[in-house]
């Protein structure tokens, strides 16, 4: 019955052909039908950031993989694309319809059988261009739709002819597997045939990051451009491994800069908070929650530890890791002439110690006079630390409640005259620091037991 209906359905259907099955093609003449073909396919590639950059270093090396690596066709519904436990040797960008992409515990690492809807847009079995991968999944098509497929051996046989993309892709490729292969529990959920990295940034070298950069200023079409102390500002930022490059769809350079940020709570609903930092005896107010740039290559939960061993090492045995949450800010950049993106990952984590909260250090009249009363006396930094990070900076951290941490980021310009006055009475102290990498001193009563 399910034959007899499939075959009636499909019958019913709008024949749709393949490129090889059109006469009219063939009577086109060689170079007008290379130009189609790219017409068709370069769209579906620029979608991808790695193929972007491709197309800014060597457009002639997209071009021919254009040509001599990239299949399309169309799909009716119920086709399957791949099924599961089976060896990939292409990538897929599912251009549009709709499809069900579906895991067993008999091929992968699911308890119970799980679906998820896939729509257009997006890349598939990325994972077969830079390992040897086995599909964990099947996907099959729900409605008709246009499917992009990458041959893994094609790209490659094309990445060794072109020297200008050859160390760039060798080095995507080993890191994209070197990131695919530590994705295991418990900092990361095992990879699918969906799987693809949140950013490439961290992806490729800071050398083909420079090229990029100075590439861009010599082309002169582009909408805007950066001058050259801007370029020079940002070369300097990626020689320090402080950020990374990449090339967005509209051709333009985005600076991404990799943070992981740790959100530590304690039984009292508080949470720590960085409230300044004192370095060669200035105090430098500033509030935020206690994080640290990833490294290249360097996975979010492993920027985390690296975070609390090297910054908060006294208080690392007492925390207890949770969820991890992916955030993603985009601004400006009037230093670098560019837009810049922040992705963080955010560890949520608790402090699994009793506090003796007695004699907390309550900021009064933070706000200046003109401002809200409701705001006047509402912040209390309680059991606030000095502690020395990484570096050798002595940092000062506290406890706040969401609320209050929403007041001060909020307010902060008002907040700093104030704060770095509070803090710079607490620094006269005389509160000696051990030499060890995040050893601390309580400011303010603090009692761990």
């Amino acid at each position: 019955a399910e034959v007899q209906r499939q075959v009636h359905e499909r019958f019913g259907e709008i024949i749709v052909y393949h490129e090889d099955q059109v006469d009219a093609l063939a009577q086109l003449s060689r170079s007008t039908r290379r130009k189609l073909n790219c017409a068709i396919r370069m769209p579906a590639l620029l979608t991808h950031d790695l193929w972007r950059i491709w197309s800014t270093i060597d457009a002639g090396a997209l071009k021919a993989l254009c040509l001599d690596a990239v299949d399309f066709r169309y799909i009716s519904a119920e086709d399957d694309l791949f099924l599961a436990g089976e060896p990939s040797s292409e990538a897929l960008y599912i251009a549009d319809g709709q499809h069900l992409y579906t895991q067993t515990p008999s091929t992968s690492m699911v308890d119970e059988e799980v679906s998820n809807n896939v729509l257009g847009d997006t890349w598939v079995c990325e994972a077969a261009l830079w390992s040897m991968w086995i599909t964990v999944g099947s996907m099959t098509a729900v409605t008709r739709g246009k499917v992009f497929s990458i041959r893994a051996a094609d790209v490659w046989r094309l990445v060794k002819d072109s020297p200008s993309v050859l160390r760039m892709t060798q080095t995507y490729a080993h890191n994209f597997h070197k990131r695919l292969t530590m994705a295991l529990p418990p900092l990361e959920d095992y990879p699918t045939d969906m799987y693809t990295p949140r950013s490439i940034a961290d992806l490729l070298s800071s050398k083909v990051e420079i090229e990029l950069v100075t590439s861009s200023r010599k082309k002169m079409n582009r909408s805007s451009c950066m001058d050259a102390a801007q370029e020079q500002a940002l070369i300097r930022e990626l020689e320090e491994g402080k950020c990374c490059v990449q090339v967005d769809k509209f051709d333009r350079l985005v600076r991404t800069v990799l943070l992981a940020v740790l959100v530590l709570v304690r039984s009292d609903g508080r949470r720590l908070v960085e409230l300044g930092r004192l370095e060669a005896g200035v105090v430098t107010p500033g509030c935020k929650l206690p994080g640290t740039k990833r490294r290249r290559g360097e996975a979010p939960a492993l920027a985390i530890r690296r975070l609390l061993h090297e910054d908060l090492f006294d208080l690392a045995p007492r925390v207890c890791m949770a969820d991890v949450r992916s955030e993603t800010q985009q601004t400006t950049s009037s230093k670098y002439g560019c837009q810049t993106v922040y992705h963080k990952a955010v560890q949520e984590a608790t402090f699994e110690a009793a506090l003796d909260f007695c004699d907390a250090f309550k900021v009064t009249d933070l706000l200046d006079t003109g401002a809200e009363g409701v705001l006047r006396n509402a912040v209390k930094f309680q059991d606030v630390l000095l502690v020395k990070n990484g570096l050798g900076v002595q940092v000062f951290y506290g406890w706040l409640t969401r609320d209050e941490f929403n007041i001060v980021r909020l307010r902060e310009e008002d907040f700093k005259a104030s704060l770095k006055a509070a803090l710079e009475k607490f620094s006269s102290a005389g509160v000696s620091l051990g030499e060890t990498e995040g050893s601390f001193a309580g400011v303010v009563n603090m009692c761990l037991v």
